[in-house]
């Protein structure tokens, strides 16, 4: 998960890479290179409780990546490029290719609820450690990538936000509902469909 607070999108990890793409033997020899400057990057914003209001390079774009094109995400993105694309070249082009068909992904809230004292988590959606329960939110939204099936869970705390994985079926797909992700939130939260706030 990505922990953050809201950061406009003036410049992001996509400014930094048109950068990239411009020199790209000034920054990275193998996208295995470049995928742990981008993984370093995204620790740097969790520290700093950061999050950018776009589509990140995390495992949101693994599971796009893996969506798009069926390829493995076993051992991440770069590996994953480097096995199904010869030369280094090619390599590099489709990894930019993709990265700005994926850019223009936008997130957009579906619905939000706020917690109140009954809503405690349960720990049948996450345990943390033996039997720990994660930290209640004060809000959880349900967001989606506009045009896609994906979705994914913001929570809100009092000085961060954290962002969960796209949501995933038990079959290991990630085209998922509204009605999915309120399940999901229902389980660990106890939260009822009517005290949901739409946000369309």
């Amino acid at each position: 998960m990505v922990s953050a607070s809201k950061k406009s999108d003036n410049n992001t990890i996509y400014t930094w890479l048109e950068k990239v793409k411009e020199r790209p033997d000034m920054f990275f020899q193998s996208l295995g290179d470049l995928e742990c400057t981008i993984s370093g990057y995204y620790t740097a914003l969790q520290m700093k409780k950061i999050v950018e209001n776009v589509p990140p390079l995390t495992e949101h774009f693994r599971t796009w990546l893996r969506y798009k094109t069926g390829w493995s995400m076993s051992c991440g993105w770069a590996y994953a490029i480097e096995e199904n694309i010869q030369g280094r070249e090619n390599q590099r082009k489709t990894f930019f290719y993709k990265v700005a068909e994926y850019q223009q992904l936008i997130p957009i809230i579906i619905c939000s609820v706020s917690l109140l004292e009954h809503h405690v988590p349960t720990g049948k959606r996450i345990i943390i450690g033996t039997n720990g329960r994660m930290n209640k939110p004060q809000k959880i939204d349900i967001m989606s990538y506009q045009t896609s099936l994906f979705h994914f869970l913001r929570f809100h705390y009092e000085d961060s936000m954290v962002d969960s994985d796209i949501l995933m079926k038990t079959d290991g797909t990630h085209d998922t509902t509204i009605e999915f992700a309120k399940l999901w939130v229902k389980g660990e939260f106890q939260v009822k469909d009517q005290e949901w706030n739409s946000q369309l």
